[in-house]
């Protein structure tokens, strides 16, 4: 199965946190399971951390290590995929989040995330 890890997803497994569910944490583990992290969220972070709304050890360029040292491919994104986002109704606003529905979507992947109005997409979650 292959999972693009919401923004938040990734953080909280980059920090062990207690808020990823125990079948969510089943998922993630299983080597057989391919992870991904979206560019675009790469990019929110680091205008993120650039405007001071979150700090992280390094920077964007601690994040990116991090990611390298784990299991988490990064997915570029494509032509394809903005074509694919233009066919989106505007269920949701923000352009990180859209873009990442977009290229799940287009590539066949379950979307790893908490937020409701994602889940309001016809997208396969989890």
């Amino acid at each position: 199965m292959k999972i693009l890890l919401d923004t938040h997803i990734v953080l909280w497994i980059l920090s062990s946190s207690k808020r990823l569910s125990q079948s969510t944490i089943h998922i993630i583990s299983e080597k057989k399971n391919q992870k991904f992290i979206s560019l675009a969220a790469v990019w929110e972070l680091a205008i993120k951390i650039n405007r001071g709304k979150m700090a992280f050890e390094g920077g964007i360029t601690g994040f990116l290590n991090l990611i390298q040292e784990s299991d988490i491919e990064i997915l570029h994104i494509t032509p394809p995929h903005i074509e694919y986002l233009e066919k989106l109704p505007p269920i949701h606003q923000d352009p990180f989040d859209r873009i990442m529905v977009a290229q799940a979507m287009f590539e066949g992947m379950f979307f790893a995330t908490v937020d409701s109005n994602v889940k309001k997409y016809d997208i396969m979650h989890i």
